[in-house]
């Protein structure tokens, strides 16, 4: 369902006025990148997270493989006993920024309702780890 929430979203926005980029750092390192409204919900947020995160682990485990898709290697979300996007979505995750310094844990608000209004970068916390976990 979350896919389907990235779709009834629409596209990426164009860049310009009200609209921010958001970068999100997972703890091994790994960078998701988008551009959304300062209106919108971080629940979309929330979703771009679980969907493309599930998609990037997808693409290192085939890269671990050593496959490139064309040679009958094929890793994709949910190739593993546990779905990489339910894995992301079920273990539960907030996001800590420090400009401004905050940590979300609801989802509800938007951007701007948190005060982010220029571009940012968030550090992805798995909420049962510790928390220095960053590379």
């Amino acid at each position: 369902y979350k896919r389907q929430e990235l779709e009834l979203a629409g596209g990426e926005p164009s860049k310009g006025a009200g609209v921010i980029t958001v970068a999100v750092r997972f703890p091994d390192g790994a960078d998701l990148r988008r551009r959304f409204n300062v209106s919108d919900s971080l629940v979309l947020l929330r979703s771009f997270i679980v969907v493309k995160g599930a998609e990037a682990h997808a693409q290192a485990r085939l890269e671990a493989a050593g496959g490139d898709g064309d040679d009958g290697i094929v890793a994709v979300a949910g190739d593993d006993d546990d779905d990489d996007a339910s894995a992301l979505h079920w273990r539960g995750f907030n996001l800590n920024c420090t400009q401004p310094r905050l940590k979300i844990e609801d989802f509800a608000p938007t951007f701007d309702d948190y005060g982010i209004n220029r571009s940012v970068r968030l550090l992805l916390r798995y909420e049962d780890d510790g928390e220095d976990d960053y590379r």
